[in-house]
């Protein structure tokens, strides 16, 4: 069903950009029956669906208490759900919104950071997040919000400012064959992809902390990642 699909997302259309790394974005969606059973091999392809893992979440509502009732237990570390006040363990989604809320501020951070810049020293950063308008979350939950932040934008330079990798002898052989004009084309793109990957890597975090996600490790099994 995968190569029926193209490797893409019959919902939304999203697909890798290398069919071989499918696996984490593109998911295999049963239409009838529970996702999680193993797919034979005389399985008929016309009961599945590809889809990415945010369209197949929308295709499981109840993915949440589904998990939770088969002995899934939430994975939230102690102290950050403690300052949240989140009592443990967690046994529905509305125990979470505290969580939800903590992401979006460090989502802030990042918009705030990205625009006017990181702060000098650590002791700026925790004056920041100490002085930030919105106090509704505990000063130690803005600090390390500004951490999470900070990280992010740290890490996303760092791709950046890295060396671009150098060509594969797959690549060099193909760059053979272009034309001048063609291999100017090739190179300027890749130089910009490489360019892109750092605001790429931070779209991708506020995507995510706008929403989250969250792991739930099984009894049985590996550990699950569900949309709260």
């Amino acid at each position: 069903m995968l190569k029926r699909d193209q490797f893409q997302c019959v919902d939304c259309g999203k697909k890798p950009e290398d069919q071989r790394r499918w696996p984490g974005i593109i998911n295999v969606h049963r239409l009838s029956g529970k996702c999680d059973e193993e797919i034979g091999p005389d399985a008929d392809p016309a009961g599945f669906v590809s889809l990415c893992r945010f369209c197949h979440e929308k295709r499981h509502p109840e993915r949440f208490g589904e998990y939770f009732q088969s002995g899934g237990e939430v994975w939230l570390d102690k102290g950050l759900a403690s300052e949240l006040d989140i009592d443990l363990p967690i046994t529905s989604k509305d125990q979470l919104a505290p969580y939800k809320e903590y992401l979006l501020l460090v989502n802030q951070f990042i918009e705030h950071f990205r625009n006017n810049g990181l702060p000098a020293n650590d002791h700026r950063l925790r004056k920041f997040a100490r002085d930030f308008p919105d106090q509704r979350l505990s000063f130690w939950l803005r600090r390390n919000a500004a951490y999470e932040a900070q990280d992010a934008l740290i890490t996303a330079r760092a791709m950046t400012s890295a060396p671009i990798p150098s060509l594969t002898r797959r690549v060099k052989q193909a760059i053979k064959r272009m034309s001048e004009e063609e291999k100017k084309v090739f190179l300027r793109k890749r130089e910009q992809r490489h360019l892109r990957q750092g605001e790429e890597l931070l779209e991708e975090i506020i995507r995510k902390n706008a929403e989250p996600e969250i792991w739930i490790a099984m009894q049985n099994g590996p550990r699950c990642c569900v949309k709260i």
